[in-house]
């Protein structure tokens, strides 16, 4: 059953339980970047005999006790020093020459501790930071329901993001940070409303300085506006109303774009109303979105929108000049895309001027770079290692230690999940290499992945919703020391 008939009923999430502590099981797990072992002399300055010995083929690695597996060297970080890439069943270890020092040569180096269990990422400038990723249980207050989506929002203007968990069978739950600890308050809010929700899209669409909210799924689509803290029905009173199952809602020209089984709608708000005018301003589309991706594509100042439908053809409507929009993916060279289940863009990507990212559930992802405002949109997710053909649901996007190119979380459905990070070789070169299975974050049956810094230490951890497993928080643990044991 692909996900397209479980999300018709949203009876979707469900993975095996991931172990606390997350090892590398196998060598095999990492083997598109493991080659044979690589002759490295080790002898680095300011470590000790017990945490730096030499590498040579016939004596043993400076990794006390990690049962190796495989090991492999490249420019890693990017940053002109040659990185070790180590890989044993109980640890998962990279670690980075220091600077002005050739690792290859009889006088290369580097120092490591046992005390990491998995990732050493280390910046030639900066002293070694050890990075893994923990399931860890959520909060008393947030119990495993059975939720289909997952929505970050600062309700209250603190300044904190806070939870609105999309449930199925029961109320929504929304849960406020309070400096990183997140309590249930659905009810004071009016937000504990009925699923099978699968959207929540926020926008102050009247303009007085809050968030308001449309909720979409299984229901239709309602209006929920926020009055001073307490979000009520609002849909009779601003004429809008939508009974159709809602797939995906954007904001775009001063109006709602809602996403249906059924096709797109849109509704711009005038004079204090909504009304339908999807066909008078060109939107004739009668596939299912599940993603709508507003951006000015190409530089006139006007916002477009690229509809990504899940069962037939997408779509890439440009904005005109008098507010109508006409169908533009022929134009922009987007006309092959099917399937698709999610397109984002991406924050920022070096040397372009937009990047953005697409997931196809037949098909392989897309990563459409545009060199400047206007300029074609082209593919270049082979070039950099991301073009991976899967059963793709969704992905999120985060900063990566030492890069100036993002780390991108892959959900997938059948597949085990992917965490892709930038590498990049001597030549300067940078491709993406999956180290999902190694820090344990494979999981399949994966709704929706958002990073949250949950916990509030600096780092970006993963929430993943899964078919009936629940919400699944991941707790990245990544320290710096100030020099080796």
């Amino acid at each position: 059953m692909t996900p397209l008939a479980l999300r018709s009923n949203f009876m979707r999430m469900g993975s095996p339980r991931v172990g606390a502590k997350n090892f590398l099981p196998l060598p095999g797990a990492l083997g598109r970047i493991i080659r044979p072992l690589a002759l490295v002399s080790v002898a680095a300055a300011g470590c000790d005999d017990s945490s730096s010995k030499p590498i040579h083929p016939d004596k043993p690695l400076p990794f006390p006790d990690s049962g190796l597996q495989g090991f492999s060297d490249a420019n890693f970080m990017g940053d002109g020093a040659m990185d070790a890439l180590v890989l044993a069943p109980d640890s998962f270890v990279q670690t980075d020459a220091r600077p002005g020092v050739d690792a290859h040569g009889d006088q290369g180096g580097f120092c490591v501790s046992p005390t990491c269990d998995h990732g050493w990422l280390n910046q030639a400038v900066t002293p070694f930071q050890c990075t893994q990723f923990l399931e860890r249980d959520l909060p008393a207050d947030i119990p495993p329901a059975r939720p289909q989506g997952l929505s970050v929002v600062d309700v209250n203007g603190d300044g904190q993001t806070d939870l609105y968990v999309l449930n199925q069978g029961a109320p929504n739950q929304f849960y406020v940070n309070q400096g990183g600890r997140f309590t249930e308050q659905s009810a004071h809010f009016g937000l504990n409303l009925d699923g099978a929700s699968r959207f929540a899209l926020w926008v102050d669409y009247d303009a007085d300085g809050d968030n308001d909210l449309f909720l979409g799924g299984d229901n239709g689509t309602h209006l929920y506006r926020n009055e001073d803290g307490l979000f009520r029905d609002f849909g009779a009173r601003q004429g809008f109303a939508n009974d159709q199952v809602g797939t995906a809602a954007a904001w775009l020209g001063g109006g709602l774009l809602l996403g249906t089984v059924d096709g797109l709608r849109y509704y711009p708000f005038l004079e204090d109303l909504f009304s339908d005018q999807t066909e008078a301003r060109g939107f004739f589309d009668p596939g299912e979105a599940h993603s709508l991706l507003v951006r000015d594509f190409n530089g006139d100042g006007q916002n477009d929108v690229l509809v990504g439908n899940i069962s037939s053809k997408s779509r890439v409507f440009s904005a005109n000049a008098d507010g109508t929009y006409r169908s533009a993916e022929d134009e922009w060279g987007l006309a092959d895309l099917n399937s698709v289940t999610s397109a984002q863009a991406v924050g920022s990507w070096p040397g372009a001027s937009s990047a953005y990212f697409l997931t196809q559930y037949y098909g392989p992802n897309q990563l459409i770079i545009q060199q400047s405002p206007g300029a074609p949109l082209v593919d270049h997710a082979r070039e950099y290692g991301l073009r991976v053909s899967a059963t793709a649901t969704g992905a999120a996007f985060t900063p990566w230690v030492g890069s100036n190119y993002p780390a991108v979380f892959v959900g997938h459905w059948e597949e085990p999940s992917s965490l892709m990070i930038p590498v990049q070789n001597e030549a300067g070169q940078v491709a993406y290499q999956d180290i999902a299975l190694a820090l344990g974050l494979a999981a399949t049956k994966v709704l929706t992945a958002t990073w949250l810094d949950f916990d509030q230490d600096g780092d970006q951890d993963l929430i993943l919703v899964l078919q009936n497993g629940g919400l699944k928080l991941f707790e990245n643990q990544t320290y710096g020391m100030e020099e080796c044991p």
